[in-house]
């Protein structure tokens, strides 16, 4: 079983860990290799690799090397193989083990590697090649980070007058907590919308978001003794599931796919009971409001409090193109005071730097949406409820500034919520909020800001 700290960290992208995409893919690689072996006798061992990936994908070649170097050290580790190669020899109308057979090995790796939407893809096949016989077969997948993108390519820089907002309908009101999560991994994200009594789990389908499944919260599920007048929800995704709270409950919950099919229940962990989940921490409500404690609990920033009571805290690193790592800490506070700090570089040359700036409301959510390492949020306006709001799309510029790069017309319904991640797939992120109906009835809207 993780540990509440480990399942933390899987709350950051994956650039925030001290394991990149390229470290993490190739010990996934090399563990599926050797998990794939048992059987084989003693002899010479050869690897196959064939990289599938566009024409113009900067180095492709280049990530050969780097995803198999741990499979080679753990082959080679093996007192079963006299040698092992990565061998070169060709594809086209070769039946593979019969070839490696012939050239002197007793076995064969042949691994393909290949991009799919926002994942690399790595595939592999074990075989004994006396008889070709196929032993094992084995698929891991990686997300498209920094690391990785630096051999397969990176998207264009996101310009102002490039971001393509659009919203689509969603099958309810009344939302309190969003997140995008890959719940079955297979490779298409789902949306997990909660709201006061029930779960959403939606997918993006062109325009418009088709239904997985909708999941009653448990009756048996403890109700809060004394929830704020306005209901307030938290959700984060966490590999194949969503842990969640909302404070009309006494605990966390967790909403998973189970056959397919939506399952809500417990949770037990990463936060507290009491606590509610944030993109690097848990927070606690402060009593009676419907805003949060300085405080934060299992934080992966660098304090464990927040520099004021919040509506919303955000904090992640993000890797530049280059390699220099910038961290990112936003909240918007009670007052409607967005406020930013920025720290840039690695120890003991970090430069830390702070920006603000007033009118904004509950929903905050952020993205490395061009993968550049400089962070984009997007925020709500300071407005009451029934009033209408506005949705910006800033940059949080790493020397400590704010910039809009685009804000909407004003709308008519209420924005509460905000969500970040790869909503459709394509290996892009995309900031999302959700618009709830002026007259409290109907449909709420859905905003995709990318």
């Amino acid at each position: 079983m993780r540990t509440a700290l480990a399942a933390l960290l899987s709350l950051l992208p994956a650039t925030a860990l001290a394991q990149t995409g390229v470290e993490s893919a190739g010990a996934a690689l090399a563990e599926a290799a050797v998990g794939s072996c048992p059987g084989l006798e003693a002899g010479a061992f050869a690897v196959r690799v064939a990289v599938e990936l566009p024409d113009d994908a900067p180095d492709p070649g280049g990530l050969v090397p780097a995803l198999l170097e741990p499979t080679l050290v753990a082959l080679r580790a093996d007192p079963r193989f006299a040698a092992v190669h990565l061998a070169s020899f060709g594809r086209d109308g070769v039946d593979p083990p019969r070839l490696a057979h012939d050239l002197g090995y007793a076995a064969l790796l042949d691994v393909t590697i290949r991009r799919d939407g926002g994942a690399l893809v790595i595939e592999g096949a074990t075989w004994r090649t006396d008889d070709a016989t196929r032993l094992a077969t084995f698929t891991r997948r990686a997300p498209l980070d920094p690391s990785i993108r630096r051999f397969v390519g990176f998207p264009a820089l996101l310009a102002d007058d490039a971001i393509s907002p659009r919203s689509v309908r969603l099958p309810g009101n009344d939302y309190v907590a969003l997140a995008i999560a890959d719940l079955d991994r297979d490779g298409r994200p789902e949306i997990v919308a909660a709201r006061p009594g029930e779960v959403h789990v939606l997918r993006l389908a062109g325009r418009r978001v088709a239904i997985v499944g909708r999941a009653p919260i448990p009756t048996t599920v403890p109700r809060a003794p004394s929830p704020p007048r306005r209901t307030v929800g938290s959700a984060v995704a966490m590999g194949d599931r969503v842990v969640l709270r909302i404070s009309e409950y006494d605990v966390g919950l967790v909403v998973r796919l189970v056959g397919g099919v939506p399952s809500v229940a417990v949770a037990d962990g990463p936060c507290e009971a009491d606590r509610f989940p944030m993109m690097g921490g848990c927070a606690r409500l402060v009593v009676g409001r419907d805003f949060f404690d300085q405080e934060l609990t299992h934080a992966i920033g660098p304090t464990a409090e927040a520099p004021a009571h919040f509506y919303n805290y955000v904090f992640a690193r993000y890797e530049a193109r280059d390699g220099v790592p910038t961290s990112y800490e936003a909240i918007v506070m009670p007052s409607g005071r967005l406020s930013l700090r920025v720290r840039t570089g690695a120890e003991p040359e970090i430069e830390e730097r702070a920006a603000a700036a007033v009118g904004y409301g509950t929903a905050l959510a952020m993205s490395d949406l061009d993968l550049d390492g400089t962070a984009e949020l997007l925020v709500s306006h300071a407005a009451l409820a029934g009033d209408g709001d506005q949705l910006s799309l800033i940059r949080a510029l790493p020397r400590g500034a704010l910039r809009v790069m685009w804000r909407s017309e004003p709308v008519p319904g209420s924005v509460w919520v905000a969500a970040a991640g790869d909503a459709d797939g394509d290996g892009a992120p995309e900031l999302l909020a959700i618009e709830e109906p002026a007259s409290g009835r109907g449909r709420a809207a859905l905003w995709i800001v990318r």
